[in-house]
């Protein structure tokens, strides 16, 4: 410690925002309900291979990939790939890939991924997490793989996505906010109006 003033990490979710779809969100035995704490726990070096039978590969359950992958879980089935399965509590097995994400766009298509405010506050799906710890990923096309990879790989699965994460990244880091930050030529914001498809369209149903 070095002295200086402890502040509060950024806030990416609410729990309200979590409710209007989940009611009152309860989990691990009625006993977490604020997306808050979660994040002590499903941190980047966090995976589920204390539950895995020896010799299975870990899947990770770091926030940021784990909520993306559930909540799309009907579409983040890479070419190749299991889908997200996470070995819980006593080893059992859960599936996610019929889960489909509730949100209609405007002209009434189901799965419209491209409204983020749903869980999401004050545009934080635009701020890359930038300088955070690689995440330990084993079941994943890089592992580790930096913070802004990982985020992105939520939803992003394909092996060719994966291919762009890794070119725009060195021995410095990400690059990803040269392209992506908010006001970039392709930031997050105005990518996410225009669509929420694929780089290239393979591996992807979205």
């Amino acid at each position: 410690m070095n002295g200086s003033t402890v502040l509060p990490r950024r806030t990416v979710v609410v729990e309200t925002n979590c409710n209007q779809c989940h009611v009152h969100l309860t989990l691990h035995g009625n006993r977490r309900n604020d997306p808050q704490y979660c994040f002590l726990c499903h941190n980047p070096s966090d995976a589920d291979f204390s539950q895995r039978p020896a010799g299975q590969a870990a899947q990770t359950i770091n926030m940021a990939v784990m909520v993306h992958r559930i909540h799309d879980g009907v579409n983040v089935v890479p070419a190749g790939r299991e889908p997200y399965q996470v070995a819980g509590f006593g080893g059992s097995t859960h599936d996610f890939s019929g889960v489909l994400y509730p949100s209609m766009s405007p002209a009434g298509d189901a799965t419209y991924l491209q409204n983020c405010s749903m869980c999401h506050v004050s545009g934080s799906e635009q701020t890359l997490p930038t300088g955070l710890n690689a995440v330990v990923d084993p079941q994943g096309w890089i592992n580790p793989i930096q913070p802004v990879s990982s985020a992105c790989s939520g939803c992003h699965v394909s092996k060719a996505e994966s291919a762009h994460f890794l070119t725009n990244t060195s021995v410095l880091g990400e690059s990803c906010a040269v392209c992506h930050a908010s006001g970039a030529p392709f930031g997050v914001d105005a990518v996410q109006a225009l669509s929420f498809g694929g780089l290239d369209g393979a591996g992807d149903s979205r």
